[in-house]
């Protein structure tokens, strides 16, 4: 279990500058720096590239202020008319900086994987930005709070996998990105990250091709929904009618909530059974009734900080984007 002892907070003049304090909390703690240079699209600048490694796995983002940072043709002119920046990420299995960002080995020529799903995560910044960049051995997040009460979360790194053949290797945030360009609906939308890879919520991306491993203890179909690839457990999130049991995790008397763990599964095609492949190490939900954001807490030795998806609504209630979570990020033990 690694915790997230590497951390960096404050304020970030834009996009380009969150990209440059990621770089340099990566570079001293393991991680190489391939690239850091332009990012030159059809031979016009759109912000900065960080290209990251270790362990054989490569981390690929781009800070942007102003218009897409990775549309071909030029400025997505929704991106331009909400004059949003963003930090995008995507994951690979090589590097080679004569491609551009997001296509190198690994994340498809297309920006797709078998699933037809687009490889880029992102998250919205503003001027100004508050922000919040965590790193262990094994994953980065960076988090933003981009105006008074909205926040925005990204995730990449390796799960602990269940099976000792498989290193599983994922990226997700809060919003996801279609058609080779960031996509301002996303953000606007509030997607959750950290939830299912489909075709209508596809939040994370899971880079490998993933060997099921059947002796593990499968779930039934009713207990989740629909999905190609992967899911959470339909009977911990449905919190939308308040019946999952995240939304029943609240405890009044100590202020805190239960930790949930960020369990990936994979459907059996022919069983059309689901099979646990692994989870979030040290990152987990929790219901945000009794926690306000950016605080920390303990449980026993161990101590957590906490950020909501989307933001904090008051009064709580779990029919809203976030459906009343967050995560609580585990930062000392």
């Amino acid at each position: 279990m690694t915790v997230f002892t590497a951390q960096d907070s404050g304020i970030c003049i834009n996009a380009e500058d969150l990209l440059l304090r990621l770089k340099t909390l990566a570079e001293v703690n393991g991680f190489t720096v391939e690239n850091y240079s332009d990012n030159i699209i059809s031979g016009n600048t759109r912000g900065k590239r960080l290209h990251l490694s270790k362990s054989g796995k490569y981390y690929n983002f781009c800070g942007v202020s102003g218009e897409a940072p990775t549309n071909d043709s030029g400025a997505d002119t929704d991106y331009a008319t909400y004059s949003l920046q963003s930090l995008s990420c995507n994951i690979s299995t090589a590097f080679n900086v004569a491609n551009n960002w997001y296509r190198n080995t690994g994340a498809s020529s297309a920006n797709t994987d078998a699933q037809d799903q687009a490889t880029i995560r992102s998250i919205q910044v503003a001027n100004n930005s508050n922000y919040w960049i965590y790193i262990s051995t094994k994953a980065i997040i960076v988090i933003t709070k981009f105006n008074s009460i909205n926040y925005s979360i990204l995730f990449a790194g390796e799960l602990n996998n269940y099976s000792s053949t498989d290193s599983i290797f994922i990226t997700t945030a809060s919003s996801e990105t279609y058609d080779n360009y960031y996509s301002t609906e996303g953000i606007l939308r509030n997607r959750r990250p950290f939830a299912s890879q489909n075709a209508t919520n596809q939040t994370t991306f899971i880079l490998n091709n993933i060997n099921l491993d059947t002796t593990l203890t499968r779930l039934h179909e009713n207990h989740y929904s629909s999905v190609t690839t992967n899911n959470y457990p339909k009977f911990t999130l449905d919190t939308a009618a308040g019946t999952g049991l995240i939304t029943r995790s609240d405890n009044t008397f100590n202020g805190t909530s239960l930790l949930f763990p960020i369990e990936y599964y994979k459907k059996d095609t022919t069983t059309a059974d689901m099979y646990p492949i692994g989870q979030v190490d040290n990152v987990f939900i929790v219901n945000m009734k009794n926690h306000q954001p950016e605080t920390l807490f303990n449980i026993g030795t161990n101590q957590y900080i906490v950020f909501p998806f989307n933001k904090k609504y008051t009064p709580h209630a779990y029919n809203n984007e976030g459906y009343g979570l967050g995560i609580a990020i585990k930062i000392g033990e």
